[in-house]
């Protein structure tokens, strides 16, 4: 029998011939997802055709871009994807509860195994949770909508194993940044990232989601951690699920390519404009003056990411003239955030809170940047004109990066602030 790689696992559980590398194959998902940024695409084409959605039950339809809407324009739009999911009785709609990537994180049927296409290419986010996850187009989505089931092309695997000691102020966006420089920005087409956790101390949840989430930064099909100790341990104690069931490629099958990647000496990164994969270690960069810093997107909202940022700015305030802006990545990451004081200590340094959404990483709302702007952000992409202005420069660093160059006004170190 083939040996598999673990993303050939999971396929071959969705589909009913042989799954081979490069092969083209026919899937049923698990989940078919859109949001207002991507569903309005195909609303038109979908009643054109005078057909019929085939399993709602699959369906997660999420109003995150335009959350609430900012502009005429965007509550046209917005009112396309609601006006579609009330006349299609669709029944897992998020309307403003948080980001598309997050809600998937938190949704209950979403556990290892699960397969997930949606229209939006972070949908690589899920596979933190030993799950395969991956964007497509609407059109895609469309078609998928109408017959469940369709086309994928089963990538290599690339296995990457990270060692080494975990050190403080070095998350998931460092880790990920970092290796996107090493594979280079299409250095994952076609392929899977397959993330095996052998560090010391283990690589927390939040921070696995971040770097399932920048998978697709190097052009990887999809980015899934192995099964492991952490995981069963989060599934359980947020999913009631508390099966070892859990998803490894079988022992010495044949990867496309290996790395090992030892992070104990890693350095905070930062990546320059226009690229992710344009990382640095934040020494190089230190002293670069900013205008704004955004923590938050599906990359870096969630609940780590938000405690170490209120922990640096306890007792500090942010940067006269800087602009702080924060987001967390759903309603339910806000909520707790608040209950743990982490809000009141963001505010009270001279922070902005605004309500779980996609906000300015998306170009469309709550912190655009103007002309010759500079802005340290925890998102994903900094590419030339995406949160504004095209003149405005993007940098891209982990939020203790981010919060210790709020509290500077500057792209600071944030080791320097180790107590």
């Amino acid at each position: 029998m083939m040996k598999q790689t673990l993303v050939q696992k999971i396929i071959k559980s969705h589909c009913q011939t042989e799954v081979k590398v490069g092969r083209i194959v026919e899937i049923t998902p698990d989940i078919i997802m859109a949001h207002d940024g991507t569903a309005p695409l195909f609303i038109d084409d979908f009643y054109m055709l005078n057909k019929k959605i085939k399993n709602k039950k699959k369906v997660r339809i999420v109003a995150d871009h335009f959350s609430p809407p900012p502009n005429k324009r965007w509550a046209n739009v917005s009112k396309i994807l609601f006006d579609f999911v009330k006349n299609e009785n669709i029944q897992k709609f998020y309307k403003f509860n948080g980001i598309c990537h997050q809600l998937l994180v938190e949704d209950q049927t979403v556990v290892p195994g699960t397969l997930i296409i949606g229209a939006d290419s972070h949908t690589v986010t899920v596979g933190a949770l030993n799950c395969f996850g991956t964007g497509m187009g609407s059109t895609d989505i469309l078609y998928s909508l109408i017959k469940d089931k369709i086309w994928l092309k089963v990538p290599s695997t690339i296995l990457i194993t990270i060692t080494g000691k975990n050190n403080e102020f070095i998350n998931g966006k460092d880790i990920i940044l970092k290796l996107i420089n090493i594979l280079g920005e299409h250095g994952g087409l076609d392929t899977s990232l397959e993330f095996k956790d052998n560090t010391e101390q283990g690589i927390p949840i939040d921070s696995r989601i971040t770097i399932s989430n920048m998978s697709v930064e190097c052009g990887a099909t999809a980015g899934i951690f192995e099964f492991d100790d952490i995981l069963q341990h989060f599934l359980k104690t947020t999913k009631n699920f508390d099966k070892k069931m859990g998803i490894k490629s079988d022992e010495r099958v044949d990867y496309f390519k290996e790395y090992k990647f030892d992070i104990s000496n890693l350095i905070p990164q930062v990546a320059l404009p226009h690229s992710p994969s344009n990382s640095v270690d934040v020494t190089k960069i230190e002293g670069k003056r900013l205008d704004q810093v955004f923590i938050g997107s599906c990359t870096n909202g969630r609940l780590e990411d938000i405690r170490v940022a209120s922990n640096l700015l306890k007792n500090h305030n942010v940067k006269k003239n800087l602009k702080l802006i924060v987001i967390p990545a759903s309603q339910k990451i806000y909520l707790k955030a608040m209950q743990e004081g982490f809000i009141k200590n963001i505010i009270d340094a001279g922070g902005i809170i605004c309500n779980p959404c996609c906000g300015p990483c998306a170009g469309i709302t709550n912190g655009l940047l103007g002309d010759g702007e500079r802005c340290l952000s925890t998102s994903n992409r900094n590419f030339k004109g995406r949160m504004g202005s095209k003149s405005a420069e993007i940098y891209l660093s982990s939020p203790a990066t981010a919060a210790a160059s709020a509290i500077e006004g500057k792209i600071t170190d944030p080791r320097r602030y180790l107590c």
